[in-house]
């Protein structure tokens, strides 16, 4: 991925988790648990979550996939910030009010959603689905 400066000693402790839901269904059959990694420097985190787009850039034989598997599963990989259950959910609302109010941008770090309506508004913090509620009803004030 390029990022410089992160070594194994970075690495406080690593290892799957399972998945919550969907397993039951098969939905997942196909796909390896998650991954959950926490970093014994802050620095190093951000070295890798400010490089985690360029994942995609990852040549599958240096993951130890053959050719065969890549196409599958080197797709799949992504790196998110943990989101506790509830923060996951209040981020599925902000994405579907960011679609329906027409905001560009919705994103979560750390233990905070945010919320941007063009590149020059101010951000909006959402701390739990009753900021997202407060938000939504001031929208709707502004309408009438």
């Amino acid at each position: 991925m390029g990022v410089q400066d992160v070594s194994m000693r970075d690495i406080d402790t690593a290892h799957r988790v399972p998945r919550r839901r969907g397993r039951e269904a098969g939905t997942y059959s196909n796909n390896a648990n998650p991954i959950i990694c926490k970093f014994s420097r802050r620095l190093a985190k951000d070295a890798v979550m400010s490089k985690r787009s360029e994942i995609k850039k990852v040549a599958h034989s240096s993951l130890g996939l053959s050719h065969s598997e890549s196409p599958d599963n080197v797709n799949n990989i992504g790196i998110y910030h943990h989101l506790t259950p509830r923060l996951q959910e209040l981020l599925y609302e902000a994405k579907k009010f960011k679609f329906s109010q027409k905001y560009k941008y919705c994103w979560a770090k750390e233990s905070v959603i945010y919320l941007r309506e063009t590149e020059d508004s101010r951000v909006i913090k959402l701390y739990s689905k009753e900021d997202l509620k407060n938000l939504t009803e001031r929208l709707a004030v502004h309408e009438d």
